[in-house]
């Protein structure tokens, strides 16, 4: 493949300059391709260390880079500075958190046990500073929680303060006890425990960095050496990933601090010339590839509408969503009419089946009633979100995302418990290749696909009452993604009733 103007100039810088470079990438644009160039045309690649924001980036780019060089996600790279003996447990801090937050969940203070983890998870992957001057330590706290969306918190006081200061120390404690870790504290450990690098690098180059929380960037850091420098590969406009930590702003605030050289890598090898056109309406500055074909959009103005999908997608296809709960309902439609579909993201189904738990631990429940139960779940929560919060439309959307996802799931399958309805619909979340691959937008960030539809694509980008300015550029980021994922052929599917 004959290299682009600005691959050249990238492969160029990181032969020849000493300065930190953050390449400013568009979708599809061969960020991938040129980070390999990158790191095979190195001096020195036993010193090169190629750093992924996910274990599957990683996995693809150890495939093809120079085999002296490292490869790795960037919390096996936090792990490795953690003594050998530490081992991983998803939920190292509920017992923590059931044994020292009843009382906030009784006073209404924190609507669950989930929040306080959800809290004490935050800390830790933004770094927020809690011990300082508690004045000081509750704002930034306050001014965190709004950040990263913290749902289910009516208000900071001591007593929350406290708590957060606890369970953070008792992480701490617990891990030079026992080396328990979880996946924010293989993060969080070794610089908030200062601890050594097992060998730094002359070159570091970091993919996906818009997605880096601020605990990744200081440990990101910490793996240069001396004379090292940072390449860095990222889209601002690309950012979607705010709800697991990634930090506000993350490129403004690199360029701030590491005061990096900038290049661009504008021409988008995917898309065809009209979805670029149509992405460009969004943000600006995506170029298309020599000789691109033109491409085909189609929308309801075409006649097509989402009640048609079982006819038009085929296995291969792509079919992104806003929220989830269109997803799991579109995939057990394909299922019954026995067409091989999955929903895609291990993180749709662990909330999905947090959900289940949720509902069945209710006082007196039985799965017979199960529509009682999903119905005073429902409520219970809305009503707390109206009594409680100031701005409750987030909350209530999201609890009703989730709770059309339990009715679809319950109404498809004939269980008699919720742990039977999770062995049955284990199954869509498998990574069939050969089917109909369904996925929120968040998780299609760096698919591909021929044949692309959008769900809801009437609705993007995403509105609703009470949006910070962040949100509007989150959900903005969100909608460019959504139109830059297909090669050939791109569905703007609206509900047939819309």
């Amino acid at each position: 493949m004959k290299l682009s103007s600005y691959q050249d100039a990238i492969i160029d810088h990181a032969k020849s300059s000493e300065k930190d470079l953050l390449v400013e990438a568009k979708p599809g644009s061969g960020k991938t391709f040129t980070s390999v160039e990158d790191v095979n045309t190195l001096p020195n690649p036993d010193s090169v260390l190629a750093l992924a924001f996910t274990k599957t980036i990683a996995k693809s780019l150890t495939q093809k880079v120079n085999p002296y060089s490292t490869v790795i996600n960037s919390r096996a790279f936090g792990k490795s500075f953690l003594k050998r003996s530490a081992y991983y447990e998803k939920n190292k801090y509920w017992e923590f958190t059931n044994a020292n937050g009843k009382r906030l969940v009784n006073s209404h203070q924190v609507s669950s046990t989930f929040v306080l983890v959800r809290l004490l998870e935050l800390i830790r992957l933004s770094d927020t500073d809690i011990f300082c001057d508690d004045v000081q330590a509750i704002r930034n706290l306050d001014g965190m929680a709004y950040d990263y969306g913290l749902l289910g918190i009516r208000f900071f006081n001591d007593e929350l303060l406290d708590f957060a200061r606890k369970g953070i120390d008792w992480g701490i404690g617990w891990y030079k006890k026992t080396g328990q870790v979880d996946f924010a504290d293989m993060l969080f450990l070794p610089v908030e425990l200062n601890l050594d690098p097992p060998e730094t690098y002359d070159y570091v180059i970091v993919d996906e960095v818009q997605d880096f929380s601020n605990i990744q960037i200081e440990l990101m850091q910490l793996a240069v050496s001396d004379y090292g420098k940072l390449l860095m590969v990222g889209d601002q406009n690309q950012a979607c990933f705010k709800f697991a930590g990634a930090g506000k702003a993350s490129i403004p605030n690199m360029k701030q601090r590491l005061q990096p050289d900038i290049l661009p890598l504008s021409i988008c090898y995917r898309c065809p010339t009209s979805h670029i056109a149509l992405a460009n309406k969004i943000y600006p500055g995506m170029e298309a590839r020599p000789g691109a074909t033109e491409g085909y959009i189609y929308d309801w103005k075409d006649g097509y509408t989402q009640s048609q999908l079982k006819h038009l997608a085929a296995p291969g296809d792509l079919i992104i969503c806003r929220r989830v709960a269109p997803l799991i309902e579109q995939c057990l439609a394909f299922i019954l009419a026995e067409i091989p579909a999955v929903v895609k993201g291990r993180g749709v189904k662990e909330s999905l089946f947090r959900t289940f738990d949720e509902i069945e631990n209710q006082r007196g429940f039985q799965y017979s009633k199960v529509f009682e139960f999903v119905s005073s779940w429902h409520d219970y929560w809305k009503n707390y979100f109206l009594d409680e919060y100031e701005n409750p439309d987030t909350a209530i959307q999201d609890l009703t995302d989730r709770y059309n996802q339990v009715i679809a799931c319950v109404q498809a399958f004939k269980a008699r418990s919720f742990s039977a309805l999770k062995k049955q619909i284990e199954h869509i979340f498998s990574e069939q290749s050969d089917a109909i691959q369904l996925s929120s937008i968040h998780s299609a960030k760096g698919l591909e696909a021929e044949t692309v539809f959008v769900m809801e694509a009437d609705k993007l980008p995403f509105q609703f009452p009470g949006m910070t300015d962040d949100d509007r550029i989150q959900e903005s980021n969100l909608e460019y993604i959504a139109k830059t994922r297909s090669m050939d052929k791109l569905y703007l599917l609206p509900k047939e009733d819309e």
